[in-house]
């Protein structure tokens, strides 16, 4: 027997798994920003290569790709509770 309040939050589950996804994608598209500009920014030896926009670039990067992350793990924590129970079993002996 499921309680109110679980079939509220298996309801909100799907959206709030959206939510997550969409967000994660947003934060890899930023990191793939912040690695055009690694790639640029850090190639030595080029004029316009420039060591601290590099190192900036790198931490920036790392940063969104964890929250892409994080946001990835939370919409499959969603997704789980999203998923109605299975059905119990009928069992002929104990």
């Amino acid at each position: 027997m499921e309680t109110p309040e679980q079939a509220y939050a298996r309801r909100q589950a799907g959206s709030a798994a959206q939510r997550s996804r969409q967000a994660a994608g947003k934060h890899d598209d930023e990191a793939n920003r912040w690695q055009m500009d690694i790639d640029v920014y850090g190639r030595e030896g080029r004029d316009y290569s420039d060591p601290d926009k590099a190192a900036e670039g790198v931490r920036n990067r790392d940063w969104h790709r964890g929250q892409a992350a994080r946001h990835t793990a939370d919409a499959e924590r969603h997704e789980a509770i999203a998923r109605p129970p299975a059905p119990k079993k009928r069992r002929w002996r104990s």
